[in-house]
């Protein structure tokens, strides 16, 4: 794979073309979903444009101008514990609504290390598409120094955010965990050992995933799906990326501590990042 500089992630025509096409395989799944809900929504809001009463139509004059453009539409929430006074929630509504945070946001960067035995390396990881509403995002990986004949080596991964989509327990058999693995990482994170989990009734843990926003952490699980720029090349001989990173987000710092799991790697592999400064800016990708 040709070496590529982090800073700037520019491929050429081809290459280009088979990164899109593999991400555009990645996310299409997602689309149908969302299509349907959109239009669901859609017809629900023109219903209630107006309410009737005895024959008489009335306008509900606190109703939102819907002609006003969607990128104006900024509504903060406030959480019920100490995030309230530092943190908030931005809705921006576009053909696919989609719920940022002010760390969580396409283009956000993070910097760091991953440590393996007595070796680390240098990691960036940068946001692409971000979707809470569907616990969803991705992004590019790049680590530095893995191996000798590729002294950089980027990936693209696909994240599952653990609230009401997806559970602390990993259910995609490809990945090669089970209940027993997953507890075992998860409970490394202080934080994570402090929530009221119930190992043995996952009904009981339905109030955690539903008020996962509303906490400080945020848990995840991190997929690599392929190497970039040759979204073909399936390995790299000294690397591998067929597992997967637990991941705890610290919705305060933008600070984030990772485990990597492969049943024939090294275990519990830390990765350590925190958040580069973007002065609030939210740049926006659109993948064609």
């Amino acid at each position: 794979m040709p070496s590529q500089k982090s800073d700037d992630l520019t491929f050429d025509k081809d290459e280009s073309l088979d990164i899109i096409g593999a991400i555009k395989k990645e996310l299409k799944s997602n689309d149908v979903s969302e299509c349907k809900a959109e239009k669901s929504a859609n017809n629900e809001a023109a219903n209630n444009d107006v309410y009737h009463s005895k024959g008489k139509t009335m306008d509900v004059d606190s109703k939102h101008d819907m002609s006003s453009s969607s990128f104006d539409t900024v509504t903060t929430l406030s959480t019920r514990n100490k995030l309230a006074d530092k943190y908030a929630i931005d809705f921006f509504q576009s053909q696919t609504e989609t719920l940022t945070t002010s760390f969580l946001k396409p283009g956000s960067l993070f910097v760091g290390s991953q440590q393996s035995g007595r070796s680390t390396y240098e990691v960036k990881v940068e946001l692409k598409e971000v979707d809470l509403r569907k616990s969803h995002l991705c992004g590019f990986l790049t680590i530095h120094g893995l191996t000798e004949s590729h002294p950089e080596i980027t990936t693209f991964f696909k994240g599952e955010i653990i609230g009401p989509h997806y559970s602390f327990y990993t259910v995609n058999e490809t990945w090669e965990s089970n209940k027993r693995n997953d507890l075992q990482h998860w409970g490394r994170f202080p934080s994570w050992r402090g929530l009221d989990f119930n190992a043995e009734n996952e009904a009981e843990n339905q109030h955690i995933y539903d008020s996962y926003m509303g906490n400080e952490y945020i848990y995840m699980r991190w997929k690599e799906t392929f190497l970039v720029p040759d979204a073909k090349v399936k390995d790299i001989v000294g690397a591998s990326f067929a597992g997967f990173y637990y991941v705890c987000f610290n919705q305060l710092t933008g600070s984030i501590s990772g485990l990597y799991f492969h049943e024939r790697s090294d275990k519990f592999q830390q990765l350590e990042l925190c958040h580069v400064p973007d002065g609030g800016c939210f740049p926006s990708y659109q993948y064609q």
